[in-house]
């Protein structure tokens, strides 16, 4: 649409795919061999915003929805066989063999904001910005029959259990509001040495380490048996099956149900100073302090 429209709704649409293989060997008595990965993630994002021009105030608002679609495909079974040292494999033939299963994952990330904005032009010198933007941020969940790991009884490691299935990771919160506030003071007449100030509450999605559980229990088992003799012959025996019921792995990854959003206070103070027609020289202070429960 045209920029220079009251109401501009825009969107963009991104396709990303990354691969990785196992390479050279990196010792003297292991070698990795194959493909480790092909992973896809498609993002869609949509933004309006609408301008109304009231006598000395310019009314802002707004909406934005991102969504995100990540496939996980990693390779779907691993085989690790390490001996205590060469002397040793040599002398018994047998070595630890590790293994482990994963399953394809698919995620949905989503995030969706609006707000509201006020330029007041009180005088020719002084403009005043303020505003409000409310953001939701619903943790990852699984798509088609992934499952990603929700636990309860976090506060008594002797009933730890995995949530039901479709058990969010955590908790939805709507209480995220930001406000935020700006003063823009013209020290001369001319208007070409300005003052800003502003300050705000800015709210982070949190959710980019929740992409690790696509490849982490339930959709990961791991296996071990010692004294393996070689050569194996059938690999079948040792390779381990994913199971929801406990006992769990001892490895787990998981998230509090209360998580709360990250959120950072920020204030800023600038001196512009107008050099020419279309250059301009600014000294930014920029303090800010976050707080993550």
């Amino acid at each position: 649409m045209d920029s220079n429209d009251p109401n501009l709704l825009t969107g963009g649409l991104s396709i990303s795919s990354t691969n990785a293989s196992f390479g050279t060997p990196d010792t003297g008595i292991r070698y990795l061999l194959g493909p480790g990965a092909n992973n896809h993630a498609k993002q869609l994002n949509i933004v309006d915003d609408l301008v109304v021009v009231v006598g000395a105030h310019q009314l802002k608002f707004g909406g934005d929805y991102r969504v995100i679609f990540f496939d996980s495909s990693n390779f779907q079974h691993s085989v690790e066989l390490t001996p205590a040292s060469i002397p040793d494999l040599v002398a018994t033939g047998a070595a630890a063999l590790f293994s482990s299963t994963v399953k394809p994952s698919e995620l949905l990330s989503q995030a969706f904001s609006v707000y509201g904005q006020d330029t007041w032009k009180l005088n020719q010198r002084l403009t005043l910005v303020y505003g409000l933007r409310w953001e939701v941020g619903p943790a990852p969940s699984g798509r088609g029959s992934t499952i990603l790991g929700a636990w309860s009884s976090l506060d008594n490691p002797s009933t730890l259990a995995l949530a039901p299935a479709g058990t969010p990771v955590w908790r939805t919160v709507y209480a995220n509001v930001a406000p935020r506030l700006g003063i823009a003071y013209s020290l001369t007449a001319d208007g070409k040495l300005v003052l800003h100030a502003g300050a705000g509450v800015f709210y982070d999605l949190g959710v980019g380490s929740a992409a690790d559980l696509a490849t982490h229990y339930p959709n990961q088992a791991f296996g071990f048996a010692s004294g393996v003799t070689l050569p194996v012959t059938d690999i079948a025996p040792f390779l381990p099956t994913i199971s929801l019921l406990p006992p769990y792995p001892v490895y787990v990854e998981g998230f509090s149900p209360n998580l709360s959003t990250p959120r950072s206070y920020q204030w800023n103070v600038a001196i512009e100073k107008q050099i020419g027609g279309k250059q301009a020289l600014s000294f930014t202070c920029l303090l800010y302090t976050s707080r993550c429960v």
